[in-house]
């Protein structure tokens, strides 16, 4: 608003040139009051160079005003700039902002077109379940978790009761799951699955190593993604990650850097131990190690 006042005084002054013309006659008629008041109250001088002496505190006055008015010239003019540098800070400000939304529009356009592949993902899975004297059975959407987590726990609890239970200690009781969920996974379900984990994981890849939002907001889109998943799947996940070399330890990081145990319900899991042997793993950033 300001900026059209001004905008409107300049073109008002440049539309009215005869403002000039009444300066210059105030200029003309204070040299003429000047001049009857010396004549008034002093006699004519004698000579050309007194007379023109009578006029020198004029001349003063004149040169003061002058020196004055190139002052205020000077003030405005520092005004002006500082107005125009506060003008160009918040252009830049401005800027930062929008580029900042941009970058963040240009994030979730694609954060959410891969959240939408997976669910798509989701619903066109498939396991075929083959039985000696009965038709097969076709698990479909994430009923293949729940039948993957039936699998997986019926050969974990036969590999663990053909040895002595008294026996087993934190290490060999993760060895042991370890081997349990490659056997079933490898054997039975990668076919099916791994193009779900494959992408999961590079979804949460995504998210983790993006610029286009701030270290702050990448937890919040981890949730969003994490919400998603159910129980089965959050559960088999935590499996998934622990495999070496298939989802440790790229996908074991990032399942700890985004909290994602927090969503987990331990009754879901084979044995509610499994959380604290899974979190005993080495956390270290292969991202960093690898870059």
């Amino acid at each position: 608003m300001a900026k059209k006042n001004k905008k409107a005084t300049v073109s008002e002054v440049q539309d009215k040139p005869y403002l000039l013309f009444w300066f210059l006659l105030v200029v003309i008629g204070m040299w003429l009051l000047s001049w009857a008041f010396l004549m008034t109250y002093y006699n004519l001088p004698d000579n050309a160079g007194e007379f023109g002496d009578m006029f020198g505190t004029v001349n003063s006055l004149f040169s003061g005003l002058t020196f004055a008015g190139i002052g205020y010239s000077i003030v405005l003019q520092r005004r002006e700039i500082r107005m125009q540098r506060d003008q160009i800070a918040l252009n830049h400000k401005e800027f930062k902002k929008q580029n900042k939304n941009l970058k963040r529009q240009r994030f979730e356009n694609t954060f959410f077109q891969l959240v939408s592949l997976h669910h798509q993902i989701v619903n066109n899975l498939k396991y075929e379940e083959e039985l000696t004297n009965n038709p097969k059975i076709i698990h479909e959407g994430r009923d293949v978790f729940f039948k993957f987590k039936q699998d997986c726990k019926q050969f974990y609890l036969q590999l663990k009761d053909e040895v002595n239970a008294n026996s087993i200690d934190n290490n060999d009781d993760l060895e042991m799951l370890i081997k349990a969920i490659r056997k079933i996974y490898q054997e039975n379900y990668q076919d099916s699955l791994s193009h779900y984990y494959r992408n999961l994981y590079h979804i949460y890849r995504f998210i983790y190593t993006s610029d286009l939002i701030v270290a702050e907001d990448k937890q919040m889109y981890a949730n969003i993604l994490s919400s998603q998943l159910t129980t089965n799947e959050l559960a088999m996940l935590l499996y998934h990650v622990i495999l070496p070399g298939i989802g440790y330890p790229k996908f074991y990081y990032l399942f700890r850097r985004f909290n994602l145990m927090k969503y987990i319900e331990l009754g879901a899991l084979f044995d509610i131990k499994h959380l604290e042997l899974a979190l005993q793993l080495n956390d270290e950033n292969p991202f960093m190690r690898h870059s």
